[in-house]
């Protein structure tokens, strides 16, 4: 019997819009500090970013996006052919996040962006930086053919749009929108600038000169030094200083050995908090042969330097009239020496266009302003039709994949019951495990009943990402499973859980697991799930009479105030069990399995050796059966003798009359728990099932090759 797809939810789904970027590189150029200055705002919608990039080596800001709690994955590739050829991988990570669209920053980030969106059916949104005559002819191409593929494309001046609109399809719009700058934190500051002056050894007196810039030929370095070789002659209390680097670094300190500039020209490298040296200069000033709408310059403006620049790109957009800034054409030393010296020889004009140009950013070029208009764009690309499907087989009901969290919540607590300490059925809750998941979003299908358009069942699978031998599965768990009490015995889980499982399939997922309890099992292996492993637990005495509170552990960001995100991370990737089916897990995994917990306090502690972490723990202290528990969740070590003393420091003295592990197929924390004295309990396993979805997810039809640890294995 046919059935006809019912009307859609009417309410709208809060959970957070998931932004994958993607650019070639996380280098500290202008376009790419836009993407960690933009992960720190506060959107109207609750977002979630993650970020991609091809180039390892540039890298210098994936610790602070980390640090946000991003996804960053790097797709390495040294030219444009390996990043074409890592399109699969691009693509194996995309289904496992699960993101909403797709953000490309750059002509060749973008083409690979677009084929991926086009493939998943994911809409993607482009930022255009440059002028295209500027790429190199293959780019331009690449960049014309795949151009149509993408829902929305942004240029960062009008420049940038005219060009677009001379060279690009027209069948795509395009909106201009300026980038932006946080002018809350980039202000004044006189106690940075003498702190500055101070560590280079410049006199509060003396006029500083300064920049902020990747050393690239397009910067043209080289006439930024000829203007300082020139003013130094008349000017003995002026200094210089370029912060930055890059491959034009050799060139720069070769011109400055040559032009006898060694004791007035500063050069301290890169840096990754640059608002300091903007508040430590006197004028900023920037020599360019080309460039988009530069962020450095947005900075060093609303930090009330006033600006001396080229007009290339789109600065003729910021710097309207000579009270906001000193223009000059490209590649006019003369020009560019005659606006420096004019400010090196009237300070009080010098710091009025200061003033200005201030008031300028603040006006035009915030990071608030910019953010509202992206927001705009992607609420505008993702206002499409939801994906749905009619039902089958079951009469008297349709399929729908957009209902509310709200009713989600509801129907699961009418079948379930209003959960416990660890799994409440609240929205808070279900939003945590199913939308912050950084796996993605999780597949959700309900049945309505076609009369009463009420739900009446519902079927859901977090979103996991599996590893093994250095490959990744992508897999969900199989948790909330709901059927209205007025609705059961009619089929309705088994037709949800087969129009789950087909799409799922459709979608390239491989695997499908869970850990029914005793009364749900016979229902999962009626129906092809396949028992893989009774995993037992291990359970320790602690005492009868404990104390009140242990003080023991630390949250995650007080971990980070002492360790930086990459050492944490190499601890992590360092101690994954070889050959074993694992959850893929970094930091953002661990900030949202354990520091977002909506209900439970997880603790973590950390073990080091010379300053470098070897052992990480997390914990959770809660009541079971009015006895207090203590579940140690899990522990990375890269040995025995670290993991032993780390865990013997988070027992001693702790409030709990017991404390349970589960490890499976791992060989360090095994010996650990062995060695503090844990005993298998009696009559107590978790039974783990597995539906393989593809020829990959057959592997996982093994308890061998599967290694766990409790918080795995927690009901959620």
């Amino acid at each position: 019997m046919s059935l006809q797809q019912g009307p859609p939810s009417k309410t709208v789904n809060t959970g957070p819009v998931r932004i994958f970027h993607l650019v070639k590189g996380l280098g500290r150029g202008g376009a790419e500090t836009l993407l960690v200055r933009t992960s720190h705002t506060e959107p109207l919608t609750p977002r979630r970013n993650a970020y991609g990039y091809f180039l390892p080596w540039k890298d210098a800001l994936v610790p602070e996006l980390q640090a946000e709690g991003c996804a960053v994955r790097c797709f390495s590739a040294r030219n444009p052919v390996e990043m074409i050829l890592r399109l699969p991988e691009l693509l194996s990570f995309l289904r496992s996040w699960r993101p909403d669209l797709i953000h490309g920053h750059l002509p060749l980030a973008g083409v690979m962006g677009r084929l991926a969106g086009k493939i998943l059916g994911v809409p993607v949104v482009y930022t255009e930086h440059n002028l295209q005559e500027r790429y190199h002819p293959l780019t331009r191409i690449a960049n014309r053919l795949t151009w149509p593929l993408q829902a929305q494309a942004i240029a960062v001046s009008a420049e940038v749009q005219e060009s677009i609109s001379r060279s690009l399809p027209s069948s795509t719009p395009s909106q201009i929108v300026l980038n932006g700058v946080d002018c809350e934190k980039f202000t004044p500051d006189p106690g940075l600038r003498e702190k500055v002056r101070a560590d280079l050894g410049i006199a509060s007196s003396d006029f500083l000169i300064g920049t902020v810039a990747v050393f690239r030929k397009q910067k043209r370095l080289d006439l930024w030094l000829d203007a300082a070789k020139r003013l130094a002659i008349d000017f003995p209390d002026l200094q210089f200083v370029m912060v930055g680097d890059g491959p034009e670094r050799p060139t720069v300190e070769n011109l400055i050995a040559e032009y006898g500039l060694s004791s007035r020209v500063h050069l301290p490298g890169l840096s990754a908090d640059v608002l300091p040296y903007y508040c430590a200069f006197d004028a900023f000033f920037m020599s360019s042969d080309f460039e988009g709408l530069p962020v450095a310059l947005l900075e060093a403006m609303a930090c009330e330097v006033p600006a001396v620049v080229t007009d290339a790109g789109g600065i003729g957009e910021v710097i309207r009239d000579p009270q906001e800034g000193l223009v000059a054409s490209v590649g006019d030393v003369d020009q560019l020496t005659s606006h420096l010296r004019a400010l090196a020889s009237d300070r009080e004009r010098a710091q009025e266009i200061g003033r200005q140009g201030r008031r300028r950013v603040q006006e035009a070029f915030s990071l608030a302003r910019m953010s509202e208009e992206l927001e705009g764009i992607y609420r505008k690309v993702l206002g499409r039709p939801p994906h749905s499907f009619p039902a089958k087989n079951l009469e008297g009901y349709s399929f729908d994949k957009q209902i509310s969290d709200q009713e989600s919540v509801n129907l699961i607590k009418l079948a379930l019951g209003e959960g416990s300490e660890r799994s409440p059925r609240t929205l808070e809750f279900f939003q945590w495990k199913h939308q912050a998941n950084p796996f993605g979003n999780s597949y959700s299908l309900a049945a309505r009943h076609s009369e009463s358009n009420k739900a009446a069942g519902l079927r859901m699978f977090q979103r996991w990402t599996l590893r093994l031998e250095g490959q990744e599965m992508n897999a969900v768990r199989a948790v909330d499973t709901s059927t209205h009490p007025d609705h059961q015995r009619k089929g309705i889980f088994t037709a949800l859980t087969r129009a789950a499982l087909k799409e799922m399939t459709d979608e390239g997922v491989d695997l499908v697991f869970n850990t029914p309890n005793k009364n749900s099992l016979p229902g999962y292996l009626k129906m092809g799930w396949e028992l893989v492993a009774q995993v037992p637990v291990q359970g320790k005495f602690l005492g009868t009479n404990p104390p009140e509170t242990s003080g023991q552990g630390d949250s995650l960001d007080e971990l980070l105030k002492n360790h930086t995100p990459r050492a944490l991370e190499e601890l992590l990737d360092g101690t994954t069990v070889a050959n074993k089916i694992q959850i893929t897990k970094d930091l953002a995994y661990l900030r949202w399995r354990y520091t977002e917990h909506p209900t439970i306090d997880y603790r973590f502690a950390v073990r080091e050796t010379a300053g470098v972490p070897t052992a990480l723990l997390v914990w959770c202290e809660t009541k079971r059966y009015g006895l207090r528990e203590f579940v140690l969740c899990e522990l990375f070590a890269n040995s025995v003798d670290s993991g032993s003393s780390l865990l013997a420091e988070a027992l001693r003295g702790s409030p709990c009359h017991y404390a349970a592990a589960v490890f499976l197929h791992n060989p360090v924390a095994e010996s650990v728990t062995r060695q503090h004295g844990f005993r298998t309990l009696p009559l107590k396993t978790i039974e783990l099932t597995v539906n393989p979805l593809s020829e990959k997810g057959q592997k996982a039809v093994n308890q061998e090759l599967w290694s766990f640890s409790a918080g795995d294995l927690q009901v959620f």
